[in-house]
């Protein structure tokens, strides 16, 4: 059920990334990208903090719901950006998610 697109997509981009217990996160200029490249998920993106140890020490502690819900503030206090959402349109997966990390989308790939 692994989608290469999504994590190769965000790998190629990243200046570090690494495995974040069943999710992988990509860490950009600007933001930090939380993906689980399988079906029936979406890309959660976050401002990138000034130390990604405290981010990630936070980021433990609670699950996407929380995220999506900003149970206790919880979202506001990682610095949610955005869900990305997925479907068939793969190109404009990525188009969305280059435009909330801050990042111009290269019109040949966005729209190939």
């Amino acid at each position: 059920d692994y989608e290469f697109y999504y994590f190769e997509q965000l790998r190629k981009r990243s200046r570090t990334w690494f495995l974040f217990r069943n999710e992988y996160l990509f860490v950009w200029p600007n933001v930090v990208i939380a993906e689980i490249p399988q079906p029936g998920h979406a890309t959660y993106l976050f401002a990138r903090p000034d130390q990604i140890s405290r981010f990630t020490k936070m980021y433990a502690g609670v699950t996407r719901e929380d995220v999506r819900k900003n149970r206790n503030d919880v979202a506001s206090g990682l610095g949610f950006i955005a869900r990305v959402a997925r479907g068939r349109r793969t190109k404009r997966w990525l188009t969305d998610v280059l435009k909330h990390a801050g990042e111009k989308a290269d019109y040949v790939e966005a729209f190939e």
